[in-house]
């Protein structure tokens, strides 16, 4: 599933590394690309370390002509609408940034697949 562009999103998974290594390397991949917009979705009942690179992602980014970032923050706790969160994400970007917890990244692409938002159009990180 993951080979086949209409089942799955175009996904770059990080292991945890120093927050600026890991914004430096979305900022080259948005300047290789040519991407203008990131969407990026922090869940504020993960890890304080992924506030830490929200924020500093966000900050960054603020510095850099030519591109922008939309951050939106949700708390899984609370049980949000992820289907309003990714509508919100196709207005805005084709790009998107997750830092959350798996089982919320899961729940995510499951809505992102039945929102037909698995066609090779969108790229994720996470």
């Amino acid at each position: 599933m993951m080979g086949n562009r209409q089942l799955s999103l175009t996904t770059i998974s990080t292991a945890y590394i120093s927050i600026p290594t890991f914004v430096t390397a979305c900022h080259n991949l948005m300047d290789k690309y040519a991407w203008k917009s990131v969407f990026l979705l922090y869940d504020t009942n993960s890890a304080p370390l992924n506030g830490a690179m929200a924020s500093y992602f966000k900050a960054a980014s603020d510095k850099i002509i030519g591109q922008s970032t939309v951050y939106v923050s949700f708390s899984s706790a609370k049980n949000e609408s992820l289907t309003r969160v990714l509508r919100q994400f196709h207005n805005v970007s084709r790009v998107l940034i997750f830092l959350g917890h798996a089982a919320q990244l899961r729940q995510l692409l499951i809505t992102a697949s039945t929102l037909n938002m698995t066609d090779g159009n969108y790229v994720s990180f996470f």
